[in-house]
């Protein structure tokens, strides 16, 4: 089954959303420092709070459906192409979050973490 995620979710719950649908796995945006972001949707809010609708208007429509059966490589392709969001995905093994090039090729599904 999908998971869904739409640009009217904040930061935070894009998070939240994921962790649910992939307890084994950790979604942490990347940013640079020099994102196109809106700066008026930052005034006044803490920025895990925001909208990616509202830092970037451009991609307020954009809707992004993930199968387990994706790589983690295509999932964090796919978050910048329609969110223009920089993401990387940790694996959780034992106490530890894990991040290096051979967990590219994982699936999100949980058959293949174990």
């Amino acid at each position: 089954m999908p998971v869904a995620f739409h640009a009217g979710q904040s930061l935070n719950e894009i998070q939240q959303h994921f962790s649910n649908a992939f307890p084994d796995l950790k979604l942490e945006f990347q940013f640079r420092g020099n994102e196109p972001f809106c700066r008026d949707a930052l005034s006044g809010k803490v920025f895990s709070q925001v909208r990616i609708g509202e830092l970037l208007p451009e991609r307020s429509g954009q809707n992004l459906d993930l199968e387990d059966t994706m790589t983690i490589e295509e999932v964090e392709q796919l978050f910048g192409k329609y969110f223009g969001l920089q993401v990387q995905i940790y694996l959780r093994k034992g106490g530890y979050w894990l991040k290096n090039h051979l967990l590219s090729s994982l699936t999100l599904s949980p058959v293949s973490l174990q």
